[in-house]
């Protein structure tokens, strides 16, 4: 898998993601499936940043290259959105 893989599988994880509450089972199951998810794509890709998916996957910002990165994701998905008009 490559970065490209690793970017899209975050977006549908941040999209889907569910209203934090401590008690809905929905948090506790996409938090698992972003962890079993996380561990394909690290036996994938040695180089693959675990940490930079979760926050990817949580919507997170930090910082510039967080910012980057974020972008870089909203970007890709406009230019899917072109692509298939």
């Amino acid at each position: 898998m490559t970065k490209k893989d690793f970017e899209a599988l975050a977006r549908a994880f941040a999209s889907v993601k569910p209203t934090p509450n401590t008690s809905n089972p929905a948090e506790s199951l996409w938090e698992q499936a972003v962890e079993a998810v996380a561990d394909v794509c690290q036996e994938s890709n040695p180089r693959f940043n675990r940490s930079r998916f979760f926050a990817a996957c949580e919507g997170h910002k930090r910082g510039d290259g967080w910012k980057k990165l974020v972008q870089r994701v909203l970007d890709t998905s406009e230019e899917d959105k072109d692509e298939s008009r």
